[in-house]
């Protein structure tokens, strides 16, 4: 064969491969010309605080993620941790971070360095803290208080953890003891006696003027019933509360609704003794009030005795949902508990005639000055 033809055969074999190596080194030029990777030094360093973190062993990594996550005790099973040094190459900047997470799902806290990330050091904080849910879903951790105690321990073995967790243990103690106290106090209103004798004491009068008052007063009467068994379902999560978190949000709740009673208890005993007393405006302002808000119809009272019996532990989704339908009828109650001067003082007679330790001055002293929590699932002793 001719040498034409070798050249052509030669030519056309090679052609393809000759262009792509030509092609691919000036690519390579172009690419790192306009994505230059960070200094091996910049890639490299990590922030001291952060350097602190990294250096800990697994178990105390483990032990600050149930710690900063507020993990229960009966959902932490196994858990890995994996650490990531920052990578500069192919022109991007990944920062190092440590990555804690159950071995059966995404849950866990990963940890940040930003420090040295070319694009935005000295703009953000050096490090950061993130939460995921099983499904792997990322979220930034906003519990100030814990991770600012992490920050400022960082050179204790544990994060000074367990000191934390023997501070709030101790400061439960005596939350709980405190809560105990107010209860008790509050426990003669709860009985409900004091409603029931004066009823039975103007039975009689009662049945003369309208037989069919009697029956809306027993309603009010096992409304007031029903209201007092949800009290000490929630009174009992308060004592088993486990973290802060937990116990100000069910001691708000319970607060509220032990005057949400009291408001409902007080107007039921001033609307038999304005129908006695033939104060019938008094009477019927307070009758609708309890109408348009369902006090004779304790189904809802009922329904919320089911879900406290059933709840497991979504408690505080139900507080929420409980306390917002409960805030109109208590806002409502408050001002009408206030008017009509005569009658309450009449009310304080009538009281007082049935040896009630029932103090209507008192009670309404509270009712005109308390302040309502407000309860949402980061309630921490919040109140209007």
């Amino acid at each position: 064969m001719s040498s034409r033809f070798w050249k052509i055969f030669f030519g056309i074999l090679f052609f393809p491969y000759g262009t792509y190596l030509v092609f691919n080194w000036f690519g390579k030029k172009i690419y790192g010309l306009m994505f230059p990777e960070p200094k091996k030094e910049i890639i490299d360093i990590q922030s001291p605080d952060f350097k602190k973190i990294w250096n800990k062993k697994d178990s105390t990594l483990i032990k600050l993620n149930h710690f900063i996550l507020e993990t229960p005790k009966g959902q932490r099973g196994m858990f890995k941790v994996f650490k990531h040094k920052s990578d500069g190459r192919f022109g991007g900047y990944t920062e190092s971070y440590i990555s804690i997470s159950s071995q059966s799902s995404h849950y866990g806290l990963t940890i940040e360095d930003i420090t040295h990330n070319p694009r935005s050091r000295n703009k953000i904080k050096k490090i950061q803290f993130r939460g995921s849910t099983h499904s792997g879903s990322s979220y930034p951790i906003r519990k100030r208080k814990r991770i600012n105690w992490i920050l400022k321990n960082l050179n204790k073995s544990d994060f000074g953890i367990s000191e934390y967790i023997e501070n709030e243990n101790k400061m439960m103690v005596s939350k709980k003891k405190t809560i105990s106290t107010f209860f008790n106090k509050n426990m003669s209103n709860l009985e409900c006696k004091d409603y029931d004798s004066l009823l039975k004491k103007y039975q009689t009068k009662v049945i003369q003027i309208d037989r069919n008052y009697i029956k809306k007063f027993v309603k009010i009467s096992n409304y007031l019933k029903t209201k007092k068994l949800n009290i000490l379902s929630i009174y009992d999560s308060v004592k088993e509360s486990k973290t802060i978190k937990d116990f100000d949000l069910y001691e708000g709740f319970l607060k509220n609704e032990i005057y949400l009673f009291n408001l409902v208890l007080f107007n039921s005993l001033k609307m038999i003794v304005s129908l006695i007393e033939d104060e019938m405006i008094t009477f019927y302002e307070i009758y609708d009030m309890f109408d348009k808000l369902n006090i004779f119809d304790s189904n809802w009272e009922i329904e919320v005795s089911k879900k406290l019996e059933n709840i497991d532990n979504k408690l505080d989704d139900l507080i929420v949902s409980i306390d917002k339908m409960n805030m109109n009828l208590t806002l409502q109650l408050q001002q009408i508990s206030l008017e009509n001067v005569k009658t309450n003082m009449i009310l304080n007679k009538e009281l007082k005639s049935i040896k009630s330790s029932i103090d209507s001055n008192g009670l309404l002293h509270l009712i005109s000055t308390y302040q309502l929590y407000k309860i949402n699932k980061n309630t921490k002793s919040l109140r209007h």
